[in-house]
């Protein structure tokens, strides 16, 4: 069974539930069920592809229930991959021990970390960390920017790799296996990423990074996604390394 079809299969042994709430912001999204449980998911970044629309999507989503969202998780549409990235974290949320965001800081001591996608938000924060970056990305230009169709060529001389779910979405993940299965270790971050350990340490992932986030904060979390925020600047979450 492939990666996709077997997320989605783990997510939909979870119970189902009518959704009350869909919230797709500018950063991120929001899905709540009937019965309680709720989910942060991934937006894709709107610099990079145009996040319109459709209405036959919308109204497939505002008709789903829990396991008619996430069975959208392999859509490349960024509409329905942003509910159903939201759908499939509230089904799966993060179990077990986990550590800091600066734990990972010092783990490349020097190697090279390649970098799938230019973020604004998070690219400056790695390189504060002093990391020695490669990054593919056909939007940005800077000396450790290199085009996407330059991976084949500089995926090798990397030894991790730090990636967003937003690959899952665009299939980066899919097409770097062969690559990422050479490394030390892979960082994917949330959000938007259900608990499959397994799944993801099969695939090479070493390190889920992914939201904390207690039950009292909730509603401010949600205020703060419906304005277009960001949530690596959200005051509410907390962002955990799990290693696998």
């Amino acid at each position: 069974m492939r990666f996709f079809e077997k997320l989605i299969s783990l997510a939909k042994e979870q119970k189902d539930a009518p959704v009350r709430e869909i919230i797709l912001g500018w950063h991120a999204s929001i899905v709540s069920f009937e019965d309680g449980r709720w989910g942060l998911g991934m937006v894709p970044p709107g610099e990079k592809i145009p996040l319109s629309s459709r209405e036959e999507h919308t109204q497939r989503l505002l008709a789903s229930t829990a396991h008619d969202l996430v069975s959208l998780f392999a859509s490349p549409y960024p509409q329905e991959f942003a509910a159903a990235s939201a759908a499939a974290a509230a089904l799966l949320p993060p179990e077990g021990p986990s550590l800091p965001l600066d734990t990972i800081a010092g783990i490349p001591a020097g190697d090279n970390v390649a970098v799938m996608g230019y973020d604004r938000t998070l690219t400056p924060f790695l390189r504060d960390w002093g990391w020695s970056m490669v990054i593919l990305d056909d939007e940005r230009e800077a000396p450790d920017i290199f085009p996407e169709d330059e991976t084949p060529q500089k995926l090798p001389l990397c030894k991790w790799c730090w990636l967003s779910s937003d690959t899952l979405r665009n299939r980066r993940f899919t097409f770097i296996q062969p690559y990422i299965s050479q490394m030390k270790g892979v960082f994917l971050r949330g959000p938007g990423l259900p608990w499959l350990p397994h799944l993801f340490k099969t695939a090479g992932v070493t390190h889920l990074i992914l939201p904390s986030i207690n039950k009292y904060e909730i509603s401010s979390i949600t205020s703060f996604i419906a304005a277009g925020g960001n949530p690596w600047l959200c005051r509410h979450i907390t962002w955990r390394v799990h290693i696998l």
